[in-house]
């Protein structure tokens, strides 16, 4: 696939098979033109329909969501990057040191999803 979508929850949903109004009652929302906006991208699932949405679909976020996944998993890791640069220039011990080196293997942990 060259361009992956942002999500795949409509595709998620048809394969079910459920209506909009369906699922946004399985999700706890009030109508249906809300799960378009999920749908279309117009808006961003909040950690709680995200759940929802692996639970209805026994699907993982990431399949769910790459868009969001891969937005939230970079911003992690640029800020960890800039964590682990200010923290080595202000080295003042050796065990600030194994401190610098755990953020560093976290980012490498992270790269590996990407």
């Amino acid at each position: 696939m060259d361009k992956a979508l942002n999500n795949y929850l409509r595709q998620h949903r048809r394969n079910a098979p459920l209506t909009q109004t369906e699922l946004a009652a399985l999700l706890g929302l009030e109508c249906r033109s809300s799960v378009s906006r999920l749908e279309w991208s117009v808006t961003r699932p909040s950690l709680e329909i995200a759940l929802a949405c692996h639970f209805v679909f026994d699907a993982p976020i990431e399949e769910l969501f790459p868009g969001p996944y891969a937005d939230s998993l970079k911003q992690v890791i640029d800020r960890a990057t800039i964590l682990s640069a200010d923290r080595r220039e202000r080295i003042t011990r050796p065990v600030e040191v194994r401190d610098i080196d755990q953020i560093e293997h976290l980012i490498v942990r992270l790269n590996t999803r990407r």
